[in-house]
């Protein structure tokens, strides 16, 4: 008896931290891009909320500019008591670190060389969702692999990007 009740207990325990490692997202390096991370953090935030709550506009994928060289992201979408505007700015963060960058502001830059990484903005659009949330809107700029880097430091500049003064 004893035995069956220990096992049941181990089952219980190892059940219930499988649900939390399935629930867990996963590493921000995991991402080759910004707007796959956006992307990946918008379909976990709709997969939190009732099917009622969430957005019917559907996001047509990335903009490309070859010429100017940067590829663009935008979005509106619920989001979820459990992904808050903090939450997701702080997966960007961690994305920025994951690709040898820090954040200032928007914009992820490299630590070394100081040039623009791509640049990730949160805002609330101001209204609330049909059932529970709050409206939001994320806009991305990336480069496009493989980088015209003098086309996407002049887009960068011109969006806000504030090049480095030692």
């Amino acid at each position: 008896m004893r035995r069956n009740l220990a096992s049941l207990i181990g089952f219980i325990f190892i059940a219930s931290g499988s649900f939390l490692i399935a629930d867990e997202q996963p590493p921000a390096s995991d991402f080759s891009d910004p707007i796959s991370l956006v992307v990946d953090l918008i379909h976990r935030t709709q997969a939190d909320i009732s099917a009622e709550t969430r957005r019917s506009d559907v996001s047509n994928g990335p903009l490309f500019h070859p010429v100017a060289g940067y590829a663009e992201f935008e979005q509106i979408w619920c989001l979820s008591a459990k992904y808050s505007v903090q939450a997701l700015s702080a997966r960007v963060q961690g994305f920025c670190e994951a690709q040898q960058g820090e954040m200032r502001g928007e914009w992820c830059s490299h630590r070394t060389d100081h040039q623009p990484l791509f640049s990730v903005t949160f805002d609330w659009v101001g209204s609330q969702c049909a059932h529970q949330g709050t409206l939001a809107g994320v806009h991305v700029f990336q480069p496009i692999k493989p980088a015209n880097p003098e086309g996407w430091l002049q887009f960068a500049v011109m969006m806000g990007f504030l090049p480095y003064q030692p």
